[in-house]
């Protein structure tokens, strides 16, 4: 008896668990990969360098600007690293977040090709943090701020209010 093939994707759960486990290992390569750019090429700005993020000497208004150094402060209080380190690992997880978060986002408008269309993402960072030459300084708290209003893009249009509220909450501290 042969089989014939159907032009509808497979409902198999493997299949499925190993294509998200490849898009995520590919996502989480291609951040860091980014992120450690970005700290190689770029330099700290003079009055509102990383460290004075978390003592709050940092110039105005960036010391308002909260959530990414509070994180980083709570962290490295329970020993888990050191600053320089941390902010690293939390640029990562927010560019992370960003291809998830504007994945959900497209997921409204493309449904199968979300997950492709993407990855336009890393095509976008660099052009705005690695390649505008005059302006290629580290702020705490940017990449947070893309994750977090993809995010809330994606919830407003789909309606989905009582997750919105906490992430715009978020990202008002954020920013």
């Amino acid at each position: 008896m042969v089989r014939e093939k159907s032009s509808k994707p497979s409902a198999d759960p493997h299949r499925s668990w190993s294509r998200e486990a490849v898009i995520f290992a590919l996502v989480a390569v291609m951040a860091w990969y980014f992120v450690y750019l970005r700290y190689r090429l770029n330099q700290e700005f003079p009055l509102a360098t990383l460290e004075s993020f978390l003592d709050g000497t940092a110039h105005k208004p960036f010391q308002f600007r909260m959530l990414v150094p509070w994180l980083v402060g709570g962290l490295r209080s329970l020993g888990l690293g050191d600053a320089a380190m941390l902010y690293r690992a939390i640029d990562v997880m927010a560019v992370i977040g960003a291809f998830y978060a504007l994945r959900y986002y497209l997921g409204l408008y493309l449904k199968s090709h979300a997950a492709l269309m993407a990855f336009a993402l890393f095509y976008v960072l660099p052009w705005n943090y690695l390649l505008a030459r005059d302006l290629t300084i580290i702020l705490p708290y940017d990449l947070m701020a893309v994750t977090l209003t993809t995010l809330a893009l994606g919830l407003a249009a789909r309606e989905k209010w009582g997750l919105f509220y906490p992430a715009f909450v978020l990202g008002a501290l954020n920013r």
